[in-house]
């Protein structure tokens, strides 16, 4: 082996370190895509629970008013007989 083949071998192990170094890089980048769509996924998921807890809470306030109103419409049918 002559020393210009150590030389060539030397290039080559740092072809191949920068390859691997090329695809861990790619990995983490990845991982972090995957990892930024995963959170933005579960926010989304969150936002549209939260709209429909909102909704549903506002249904059964919007029941329980007509509620009260149909009771008080009949309080004040039942006084107004009572007066008569």
């Amino acid at each position: 082996m002559s020393p210009d083949d150590n030389d060539s071998n030397i290039d080559n192990d740092s072809n191949v370190d920068n390859s691997v170094n090329v695809e861990n890089n790619s990995n983490v980048e990845k991982k972090v895509i995957n990892s930024e769509e995963v959170a933005k996924a579960r926010l989304a998921e969150k936002r549209r629970e939260m709209k429909e807890k909102k909704e549903r809470e506002a249904e059964l306030e919007r029941q329980r008013l007509v509620i009260i109103n149909k009771s008080y419409s009949l309080y004040l049918l039942n006084w107004k007989f009572k007066l008569f």
